[in-house]
């Protein structure tokens, strides 16, 4: 997720489509981690690519961005979601590496909760809860693991906690998975 045109297509796909939730429609240009991110309130994508400095702490239109990857400040009469407040303290996390096969990308559409399980040696299944089973981590809808499609990446998750949130990203060293990863990408678990 390190190119331009990827960033532009996860952050429409993670961005929120309700209307209602202005804020969560546009983008976050955010100064201190230094990444663009989009949010739809169970979701939230953070990435270098698309991170514009000269618009800092502040709300960016996403058709532009989508379309023109360019930034043009947000008229958005509401503020963005605190990423210190949302994003989860990974101290406690645990971590294995994943692969999500190139075919997710064609689930992206799927409406509804498709679940997959997540389980502690990477592999991912299509099916029955696995709440018995000690491999198990987390189910999660399938068509939010499309923007990660056919990309390894370090998943940290909670052991003690099965409704925490899960954190997807491209580096192995927990102190610094927010700041200094080209991509994270934070996902609600579906209660199961």
């Amino acid at each position: 997720m390190n190119s331009m045109k990827d960033a532009q297509k996860a952050h429409d796909n993670v961005r929120s489509k309700d209307v209602t939730r202005f804020a969560l429609c546009e983008l976050y240009v955010d100064g201190d981690l230094e990444k663009l991110i989009s949010c739809d309130g169970h979701r939230i994508l953070g990435t270098k690519a698309g991170f514009f400095d000269s618009y800092k702490n502040q709300i960016i239109r996403a058709d532009v961005f989508v379309k023109n990857s360019e930034a043009v400040a947000s008229s958005c009469p509401t503020p963005y979601p605190s990423m210190k407040q949302v994003r989860p303290d990974l101290a406690g996390y645990k971590s294995i590496i994943v692969y999500i096969p190139s075919w997710f990308k064609s689930l992206s559409k799927l409406k509804g909760n498709n679940a997959v399980n997540l389980m502690r040696h990477g592999n991912i299944t299509i099916g029955e809860e696995f709440l018995g089973n000690p491999e198990f981590i987390a189910s999660v809808n399938v068509a939010s693991l499309a923007v990660l499609a056919d990309q390894t990446m370090t998943l940290w998750y909670n052991e003690h906690d099965r409704r925490a949130p899960i954190v997807f990203t491209d580096i192995r060293e927990k102190s610094q998975v927010y700041q200094e990863s080209e991509f994270f990408y934070v996902l609600m678990p579906l209660r199961v």
